[in-house]
């Protein structure tokens, strides 16, 4: 409802203004994306400067209502309790957060339940010395061990070893998320995949929200849980701009139509992609046989 209201008085003000439209949308999905973190939605809020006084008074109701919310008390703490209760012995487990702040504090948490150094940390506020040793500790471990991130981890890791990949909420980009997968995910010699598991945290189970519409859109649009976009990267890109343009422009009602024109974007593209590999099979084949 905050971010509804915020919505709804930044899309008044850039009607007609295309640049500021994309702006608005992009620091929407941000927004949106974050709110698993109450404090940092706050300064989120605190430190956007505001393009009208609705924007301005929606920008304080979120500080007056969320400012006196505890991140550690109110996210971290339920959540540590209750994933857990999901730890099977000798399991690694990655855990990925929308923020270091959040990152740090259900790290903190997960101490208060499991042995101290079976909880390591991968936030982008930590030392490289400190994330390597992080990283070595949790690859060489041989019990049960959690290593909580956030997005410093997204990119440049090998995680293939871990047996449960758990998202506390959803980065705003689908080819982040891609790379994030792509982390854990690992294939067995015949080339089927391995068993891994995959878990979301989600901000309510009771109503749709923002970032189940998000989640929607990524599962049954650009179906990234089940199959690699690694290759549509710009078709990707593409259609994830129009997607949250989308969504900040209708909010949560037409959600049917922005998932599959996002599903159709994918798959044209797909069939472009094949048809220019044939036509480069073609041509490797005509070049091959001048030689002769």
């Amino acid at each position: 409802a905050l971010l509804e209201l915020w919505r709804q008085e930044a899309l008044a003000v850039t009607e007609g203004d295309e640049p500021a439209f994309r702006t608005a949308a992009s620091e929407f999905a941000d927004a949106v994306c974050c709110a698993l973190d109450p404090e940092h939605l706050v300064r989120w809020a605190q430190n956007r400067v505001p393009s009208s006084p609705g924007e301005k008074r929606a920008q304080e109701t979120i500080v007056r209502e969320l400012g006196f919310v505890n991140r550690r008390l109110a996210i971290a703490r339920p959540l540590a309790d209750a994933l857990t209760y999901r730890f099977r012995g000798r399991e690694r487990v990655v855990v990925f957060c929308p923020t270091a702040d959040l990152a740090k504090d259900l790290a903190n948490e997960l101490r208060e339940l499991l042995p101290e150094d079976a909880v390591l940390e991968h936030r982008s506020n930590e030392s490289p010395a400190e994330i390597s040793a992080a990283v070595q500790a949790f690859e060489q471990a041989h019990t049960a061990t959690v290593l909580v991130a956030d997005s410093s981890a997204e990119e440049g890791r090998d995680f293939q070893f871990a047996d449960l990949l758990v998202h506390v909420g959803l980065p705003p980009r689908a080819n982040r998320l891609e790379q994030r997968i792509g982390r854990c995910d690992r294939w067995k010699s015949d080339g089927s995949p391995d068993a891994w598991e995959s878990l979301l945290v989600e901000e309510s189970t009771f109503s749709e929200t923002f970032g189940s519409l998000w989640q929607r859109i990524l599962s049954e649009g650009f179906g990234v849980f089940t199959s690699s976009i690694a290759s549509l990267q710009f078709a990707v890109d593409s259609a994830n701009d129009l997607a949250w343009q989308h969504i900040f422009k209708h909010g949560l009602t037409d959600s049917d139509s922005i998932t599959n024109s996002v599903k159709s974007a994918l798959e044209v593209e797909v069939e472009r992609i094949r048809e220019q590999d044939a036509l480069d099979s073609i041509e490797t084949s005509g070049e091959r046989g001048s030689i002769y």
